[in-house]
C-alpha cells in the first residue's frame, strides 16, 4: 500500500479486501473522513496505531486475517458502531475496547479468545455480540452492565459456569449457548424477561433452577444433548413457548402442568425411560395442545 493513500483526505470508504496485504501503511490515520474500512480476507498480523484516528470510522471489517491483538489505540474509534473480528488470531482484546461507546455491533467468531476485558461492560450501545468458537472458559461479571443487549452468541465456547449478572441484561432476545461444558444455569436467568430463544445444546446440564419458569416471552427452549433427569414444575409457566427440545437426555419424569403449554407446537423426547403410566398420562395431556411429538 503507497503510503500517499493519506492524501485523499475526502475518502469515506475504502475497500482492500482479498488483497494478499501484509501490512497497512501508518497514513491511513490521515484518512479522518473514513466511514468504512474494509480489509478482510488479508495476511494482516497486526495494525498501524494510527487507525485510532479515524474518529468517523462507524464500520471496520478486520476479518479472515491474522490479527494476533489490536492497538490499544482502537478505542480511539469513537463513532465505530459495526466490528468485525471473526477468524483471527486473537486471544485477548485490549482494555481500551470499552471507549467503543457507539459500538453496536460486535462478530468475533473463530479467534482463540481465552478472556474478555472488565471494559466490554462499557459498550453501552452494543446490541449484537458474537463470540463463537473462542475458548472462553469464564465471562466477566461487568458483562452484566451490557443492558441493550439483545443477541449473544456463546457457541462452542468452554465455559463451565456463568456470571449471576447474565440476569442483569435484560433486553436479551437470543442466548446462544450450544456446546459448552455448562453444569449448572444461574437462578437469576429467570430475570431475563425479554427473552426469547434460549439454546443450550450440548452441554453438561443436570437440573434446571425454578427461576426457569419466569421467563415469560421465551418461544424457543433447546435443552437437547444434556444430563436433565427431570425438568422444574415450573416449566408450565412458558405460556408462550412453541418449540421444546428435550432430545438426548436422561428424562424419567416430567412435572405436571405440561399442558399447560398451550402455545406448544413442537416437543422432541426420549420416552425409553419414563414409565408407562406416567407417558400415558403425558400424552392424554398433550391431547389438548398442538403439540408434534415423536411418540
Amino acid at each position: 500500500m503507497p503510503a500517499e493513500l493519506g492524501q485523499l483526505s475526502h475518502l469515506q470508504q475504502l475497500e482492500l479486501a482479498n488483497n494478499n496485504l501484509a501490512t497497512l501503511p501508518k497514513e491511513l490515520g490521515q484518512l479522518t473522513n473514513l466511514s468504512r474500512l474494509n480489509v478482510t480476507m488479508n495476511r494482516l498480523e497486526s495494525l498501524p496505531t494510527e487507525v485510532g484516528k479515524l474518529a468517523k470510522l462507524k464500520e471496520l471489517d478486520l476479518s479472515a486475517n491474522a490479527l494476533k491483538g489490536l492497538p490499544e489505540s482502537i478505542g480511539g474509534l469513537k463513532g465505530l458502531q459495526q466490528l468485525h473480528l471473526s477468524q483471527n488470531k486473537l486471544t485477548g482484546l485490549p482494555q481500551s475496547i470499552g471507549g467503543l461507546t457507539k459500538l453496536e455491533g460486535m462478530v468475533a467468531n473463530g479467534n482463540p479468545l481465552t478472556s474478555l476485558p472488565t471494559s466490554i461492560g462499557e459498550l453501552q450501545s452494543l446490541k449484537g455480540l458474537s463470540l463463537e468458537g473462542a475458548k472462553l472458559a469464564s465471562l466477566p461479571k461487568e458483562m452484566g452492565q451490557l443492558t441493550k443487549l439483545e443477541g449473544l452468541n456463546l457457541n462452542e465456547n468452554p465455559l463451565q459456569s456463568l456470571p449471576a449478572q447474565l440476569g442483569d441484561m435484560t433486553s436479551l432476545k437470543d442466548l446462544h449457548l450450544r456446546g459448552n461444558q455448562l453444569g449448572k444455569l444461574p437462578s437469576e436467568i429467570g430475570k431475563l424477561a425479554n427473552l426469547e430463544k434460549l439454546d443450550l445444546w450440548g452441554n453438561q446440564l443436570t437440573n434446571l433452577p425454578e427461576q426457569l419458569g419466569d421467563l415469560s416471552n421465551l418461544k424457543d427452549l433447546n435443552l437437547c444433548g444434556n444430563k436433565l433427569s427431570t425438568l422444574p414444575a415450573s416449566i408450565g409457566k412458558l405460556k408462550n413457548l412453541k418449540e421444546l427440545d428435550l432430545w438426548n437426555n436422561a428424562i424419567t419424569s416430567l412435572p405436571q402442568g405440561m399442558d399447560k403449554l398451550t402455545n406448544l407446537q413442537g416437543l422432541k423426547l426420549q420416552t425409553d425411560k419414563l414409565p408407562l403410566k406416567e407417558l400415558d398420562s403425558f400424552r392424554q395431556q398433550l391431547l389438548s395442545t398442538q403439540v408434534r411429538a415423536p411418540f
